[in-house]
């Protein structure tokens, strides 16, 4: 499912008209804008060419309006009580919760360390188009017409956010095609990535200093099924595509990596702390399941599906044994 609201125009070399559309299931994909609906997709503006990946960041927020709301709910299930807890620049997440009984649409916020602390009002779901979003509270507070304390929220919604996967502990040597695919078919793939993106970053519209973007899978978790669902290729800065590698690296890699997701979702490095502390809670979790590999959406790449290594079965889908 897309939104109208949900595309970031940036220029380009060739002039085209590229939209950076992002499906809720987190698949993102460049689009040819249909220039009888240019004045439709809002917000859109032109990013300068050969900027970084940060500084690419950093145009676009101060380029784009935010999205402010007062949380809603926040007076049920005890949430007052968590009031005290939060403060001015305290980051969020917004989100997507599709199982929701009552609204699919449904938007919930969190704290980082998952402190549930109400959803976005109903009427104005459609803004987030991503699975996650990232956001901050900007002020806390007696609501006039209750008495209540609420919650103010601020977040750039059109913006994709830079996430961390959170894989299953034995699925991890699998999920790196580069390794799995011979080397004509991963080039095949990377180029048409590279080049379906202009070769700009698609989380923030910059470029790398040595060479523009790397090629990243796009992942789709199904934590009811177990299936780990390739959903295509995205097209990052390597800083950016270092950075969703982080829980693979030590060192100078991971220092550069932190400082990439501080700046990109505007975080401190405590912020960053907890929720890579939740990452790695979720990946444990899904680490005491048997996990199936869906790589299917290589054939519509014209893409064998490879063999898996041995431990995995030699046509059958990757597991991760039962704890």
């Amino acid at each position: 499912m897309s939104c109208g609201l949900d595309r970031v125009l940036f220029s380009s070399q060739s002039q085209r008209g590229l939209c950076l559309q992002a499906h809720r299931r987190g698949t993102l994909q460049w689009h040819e804008a249909d220039p009888q609906r240019k004045h439709q997709q809002a917000p859109s503006t032109a990013v300068p060419e050969k900027l970084s990946a940060t500084a690419a960041r950093d145009w676009l927020r101060k380029s784009l309006e935010p999205y402010t709301c007062r949380i809603a709910g926040i007076s049920f299930e005890g949430r007052q009580s968590l009031i005290p807890q939060l403060q001015e620049g305290r980051p969020v997440e917004f989100r997507h919760e599709p199982d929701n009984p009552y609204d699919s649409n449904a938007v919930k916020v969190l704290t980082l360390d998952g402190l549930d602390l109400g959803y976005v009002p109903r009427a104005e779901t459609a803004t987030f188009g991503f699975n996650t979003t990232f956001g901050h509270v900007i002020s806390v507070g007696p609501a006039a017409d209750s008495g209540l304390s609420g919650v103010l929220v601020r977040a750039w919604p059109t913006l994709p956010p830079l996430t961390v996967d959170a894989f299953p502990s034995e699925l991890a040597p699998v999920v790196n095609l580069s390794t799995l695919l011979s080397g004509a078919d991963w080039e095949q793939l990377a180029h048409k990535t590279y080049a379906t993106a202009d070769h700009r970053c698609e989380v923030t519209g910059g470029v790398g200093p040595a060479w523009p973007v790397e090629c990243q899978e796009v992942w789709e978790f199904d934590d009811k099924q177990h299936v780990l669902r390739l959903m295509g290729m995205t097209a990052l800065a390597p800083e950016v595509h270092l950075a969703k590698h982080i829980m693979q690296l030590d060192g100078q890699q991971q220092s550069r990596a932190l400082e990439t997701l501080e700046q990109v979702n505007m975080w401190n490095l405590g912020d960053v702390e907890t929720y890579l502390k939740g990452v790695a809670e979720q990946a444990q979790h899904r680490s005491n399941h048997i996990w199936q590999l869906d790589l299917t959406w290589l054939h519509s790449q014209g893409v064998k599906v490879p063999a898996l290594p041995p431990s995995y079965g030699s046509t059958g889908p990757a597991v991760s044994r039962q704890r």
